[in-house]
Parts: structure tokens; sequence; C-alpha cells
């Protein structure tokens, strides 16, 4: 009851801001970007509160891109994308240029090949770094326990653990 409150409270606030900016004959020109600063847990994986977990309850964000004036496709973003991707998408929404820089991530607007590469890290006592390619998802713990390896493809709720062989455990914490 307590998420779903605060999830009213949140839309209240949205669409206060949202008629503030109609009243204000603004709405039109401007983009609206909304974004959570991350996912939840609704019991997967034991847990019901995002702290130090990685998996993909946790890291998958809720965002909104509203922008009422600019001919962009409405729709959901496919491909492998990370909130570092949200300012190269304003910058270009916008229809500005970054000049003598290069931002990291990349625009929404724009393809990305499925097997581009995602980081992750979290913040909390028991830190984590994580690493997504393609379908393989893997969650490293600075040697508290082994790496765990999941194949997103056949197992999005990453229930089951694959080996990583030593070599490639090796690899993957370089990587990260």
């Amino acid at each position: 009851v307590a998420y779903l409150n605060c999830m009213r409270y949140v839309d209240g606030v949205i669409e206060s801001l949202m008629n503030g900016f109609e009243r204000a004959d603004l709405i039109k020109d401007t983009v609206f970007v909304f974004i959570g600063d991350h996912g939840q847990f609704f019991g997967e994986h034991g847990m019901s509160q995002v702290f130090n977990a990685l998996y993909q309850e946790g890291v998958q964000v809720p965002a909104v891109l509203f922008a009422p004036s600019l001919a962009v496709a409405r729709g959901r973003v496919s491909g492998p994308r990370q909130q570092i991707d949200i300012l190269p998408t304003v910058v270009e929404l916008l229809g500005f240029q970054i000049e003598n820089a290069e931002l990291p991530g990349i625009s929404l607007l724009r393809p990305v090949t499925p097997e581009r590469r995602l980081f992750y890290s979290s913040s909390m006592e028991n830190s984590f770094l994580a690493l997504r390619q393609g379908r393989m998802k893997y969650i490293y713990d600075f040697d508290r326990s082994p790496i765990q390896a999941f194949d997103l493809s056949v197992d999005p709720k990453e229930a089951t653990q694959i080996d990583v062989p030593s070599g490639r455990a090796l690899e993957l914490k370089g990587a990260m």
C-alpha cells in the first residue's frame, strides 16, 4: 500500500507540473524528461528494496520523454540503454551539437547494437559491479563470492546462475 501511495503522490506532482506548464502556455516549447533513479523489487531474489543488488528488477529504470512540439515518433525505446543516454537524447532533441567533446551515451533516438556493453554499480556498504553484454549479465561482488552469470534471453528473471570458468572470470573482472 505504501508503494502505491507513493506512486499516486508522484503522479499528482507530475500532473500539477504539467498543468502549470499548460496554463503558462509553455508545454509546447518544453522537453520533459522524467526518469527514476532505480528500479524496484517486489520480492524477486528475496528483496523488497533496491540497496546493493544489481539484478534486472533493480537496474531497469522507468523513464518518459515528452516533447509535444517535436517530430519524434511515439513508442518504446529498444535495445540496451542506460541513464547516460538521456543527455545525448536531449541534445539531439533540441538540435544542438557537442563540439570538442564526446558524450559517453547514445541518443535514445538512435539504434544501438544488441551487443552494447552496459555497466552498473551499487553504492552501498556491500558494493557490486555488473556488466551486461548482449544476452549475458555478470554480477561481481569483489570476490566475496564467485561471479554470478545469467543468460537473460532464456532466464530474464536471473533465477539460474551459469558457471563462469576461472579464465573468463578474470577477464570479466578486468572489464568491470
